[in-house]
């Protein structure tokens, strides 16, 4: 090199792929059923499906095989490329992508294996709640670990504040939905409905 010349950066460039990405969600114990569009200009020699880096079914040459846990519960149509694993657990949620040919395909899924909502149970707060009441909370209660995301109709929240202002309505139901599913409480008597005055300011227990 020579004195003054100037210093260029050393530019090295990489060729970047970006991975298209699907989300799909799938009850527990269904079967996750992932398709991809297949090359149709080329003879598909080989079909690998990956689950986080780790292989979850291999079709080569008309042979197959499926790994670990989803051994025996797995199938791969080597004409569309279509995985399917039956008796989906939340253990199979996870990043899945496919290699056909070994070239990894451009389509990534991030699968979402969650339980259905449960019928959920409208529960009045505090549980002395009567026409004299300044203000009582509606809670749209159930099971709902492992069902998330889950979202409530009423309010999209799942508390609900009631008044005197809402003594015009007779009874309250509230509804979980995910993705997967949808349930609907049975309804609630409203303590503020005028024709619910003959009630005391009692405590009101439920059984779960």
């Amino acid at each position: 090199m020579f004195a003054g010349q100037p210093v260029l950066p050393l530019l090295l460039l990489a060729a970047v792929s970006y991975a298209a990405e699907q989300t799909v969600f799938c009850p527990v114990g269904d079967t996750i059923t992932l398709s991809l569009v297949l090359p149709m200009s080329e003879r598909i020699s080989r079909i690998l499906w990956k689950y986080d880096r780790d292989m979850v079914a291999d079709w080569t040459h008309g042979h197959f095989l499926s790994y670990g846990r989803f051994k025996d519960r797995t199938t791969v149509d080597n004409t569309t490329g279509l995985l399917e694993i039956r008796s989906g657990m939340t253990e199979d949620s996870g990043r899945y992508e496919m290699e056909v040919n070994n070239r990894l395909h451009d389509l990534v899924y991030e699968v979402k294996v969650i339980k259905r909502v449960p019928k959920p149970i409208v529960w009045i707060q505090p549980l002395k709640c009567c026409p004299s009441s300044l203000q009582c909370t509606l809670s749209c209660d159930g099971s709902t670990e492992g069902a998330e995301p889950i979202t409530y109709s009423w309010a999209s929240a799942k508390l609900f504040p009631i008044t005197n202002n809402t003594a015009n309505v007779a009874t309250f139901s509230c509804r979980m939905e995910n993705p997967i599913s949808h349930q609907e409480s049975d309804p609630k008597a409203n303590p503020f409905f005028p024709e619910d005055k003959s009630r005391f300011c009692v405590a009101q227990i439920w059984n779960c």
